[in-house]
């Protein structure tokens, strides 16, 4: 199964190759934005095939992060600001991004992420209850109590006192409720019209 998905890893690359090969023969490269996202983890759970992958054991916090880290890539002209940003981040984060890419003000919209072209700590909630930032991950417990969960140092990879991810905990499960309730009664609306009211 592993094997497998090496091997799809390799036709996307391939492809994705190709495609940019395409841009380029019909002068697009060099004038286009290009956003890749992936969308979700490659759903083998099994540590084994990644400790003989990687030649090395693997731990919980390890495949936490595999778990939930996709790629995403961003091309800009020219290559501008090319290089890798290891902070991390989420879909969220995308669209305050391209808004900020294309020159477009976000101030406008009603938007959860920030620009990652922004230099500052982000938070990275998981629908799991999980999440993480520049300083920590957290790994829920099958209780869901928080106080039950691990929290991880991302500096030492070794875990700390749970209420050193406390903060980022509540913040992150603010931000779902916020979001669902939202998307559950259209709130969105009210948002729009509350703006435009008060301008």
């Amino acid at each position: 199964m592993f094997g497998d998905y090496l091997q799809s890893v390799h036709y996307v690359d391939k492809a994705l190759g190709q495609f940019v090969g395409q841009m380029k023969a019909q002068g697009l490269w060099d004038n286009s934005i290009l956003v890749i996202y992936g969308d979700h983890d490659n759903s083998i759970k099994e540590a084994a095939y990644y400790e003989q992958f990687l030649g090395r054991p693997v731990t919980a916090l390890d495949m936490e992060q595999i778990m939930n880290q996709v790629p995403l890539l961003i091309h800009l002209p020219d290559g501008a600001l090319a290089g890798i940003d290891s902070n991390p981040s989420g879909m969220m984060d995308t669209a305050p991004t391209i808004y900020h890419l294309l020159g477009i003000p976000s101030e406008s919209y009603d938007l959860m992420g920030q620009s990652l072209t922004v230099n500052k700590d982000r938070l990275v909630p998981l629908r799991s209850g999980a999440f993480s930032d520049n300083r920590s991950f957290y790994i829920p417990s099958e209780t869901g109590r928080f106080e039950s969960g691990t929290c991880y140092s991302l500096s030492t990879r070794e875990p700390v006192g749970v209420n050193a991810c406390r903060q980022g905990y509540e913040e992150s499960q603010t931000m779902f409720r916020f979001s669902d309730q939202i998307i559950t009664y259209d709130l969105i609306k009210s948002f729009n019209r509350t703006d435009h009211a008060n301008k």
